[in-house]
């Protein structure tokens, strides 16, 4: 113990130490004569004293309302000495931005509930915006290419095996069963393109050095064959 404490405290040991019974052995008459010695006579003085040192520094509003509301009912103070005290006393950045708010806060009431809303507003930690993503690769399906309006159809399903076998007994020309012609281009019923003929005037000259000897023919022609009918 220490100061006015340790001096109280020496004195009651020395009678305890003389065989006497300080206080008669009883706690209340302990309490009170430990009320008697240290607490001051004038309670509305000492809260006061309480509230003139009470800042609120690093504490939050909340916190800092709480100690003062619990000292300010022994103050003896009016409501609007209680609302300057609160505000004098409130950290300079809840100060600060009081004076650019335009709620209301003419009773205590008001000023802490709007310095709370403040407090909290500026210690909310501030979430960053999301991260923008990268635009996502478009696949264009694929798309087969315009057909030529002018292109000429070619059903290479159609071969000249089917076409002898479905012109069997029917004209070449108009396919009739009637009568026969056997001079039919089998690309004209095939869907191909006729072969360009050839002007006399644009014909060029075949060297003759280059043909061959025509072979001399048999006397017993070959009979046709099959594969050479069907190329």
């Amino acid at each position: 113990m220490q100061d006015d404490a340790a001096v109280w405290a020496t004195l009651a040991m020395e009678e305890v130490a003389q065989g006497r019974h300080p206080y008669d052995n009883s706690w209340n008459e302990f309490v009170k004569g430990f009320k008697l010695r240290f607490e001051t006579t004038d309670e509305a003085a000492d809260a006061k004293e309480q509230l003139h040192v009470l800042f609120q520094e690093k504490q939050s509003v909340v916190e800092y309302a709480a100690k003062f509301k619990e000292i300010m009912s022994r103050t003896s103070y009016s409501s609007a000495d209680l609302c300057d005290c609160f505000y004098e006393h409130l950290a300079s950045r809840i100060k600060d931005e009081l004076v650019h708010t335009d709620c209301k806060t003419d009773s205590l009431n008001q000023l802490i509930n709007v310095a709370n809303d403040l407090d909290v507003s500026m210690t909310m930690p501030t979430i960053p915006p999301p991260a923008p993503h990268p635009p996502t690769a478009s696949i264009t399906p694929f798309a087969p290419p315009a057909r030529d309006p002018n292109a000429m159809e070619v059903d290479a399903t159609k071969s000249r095996l089917d076409w002898t076998c479905m012109m069997v007994g029917k004209c070449y020309g108009c396919g009739s069963t009637q009568h026969t012609k056997a001079n039919v281009c089998f690309d004209k019923w095939a869907g191909r393109p006729k072969a360009r003929r050839v002007a006399a005037s644009e014909s060029t000259s075949v060297e003759v050095s280059g043909l061959s000897p025509p072979e001399p023919s048999s006397p017993h022609p070959l009979p046709p064959n099959i594969n050479d009918m069907l190329a």
